[in-house]
């Protein structure tokens, strides 16, 4: 009799919430992003992201955007973008 044998291998892949940001024309902002779970992102302009402001433009699924800067709230030279879970939090001049 043969004795059978078995054997399991385990591959385990972590994916990391990430976003890049640019300013393709004036009047665009696109965003690439992958956020993560049940997170989402807000965009706001400001001269300073240091507060994040609850009526941002709201992100709620990962991919490329491409977000019309006039549906942007706030005033200021910086495009502002942070995840409700805090992995993320970037800015464009």
């Amino acid at each position: 009799m043969l004795a059978q044998t078995s054997s399991r291998t385990q591959i385990v892949v972590v994916v990391q919430p990430e976003v890049a940001l640019s300013q393709p024309a004036p009047d665009t902002v696109r965003v690439k992003i992958r956020l993560g779970p049940q997170s989402q992102a807000l965009l706001w302009r400001a001269e300073s992201c240091a507060t994040v402001p609850s009526d941002g433009y709201r992100l709620t699924k990962s991919g490329t955007h491409a977000v019309p800067v006039a549906a942007i709230s706030g005033a200021g030279g910086r495009v502002c973008l942070a995840s409700t879970d805090g992995a993320l939090r970037v800015s464009l001049p």
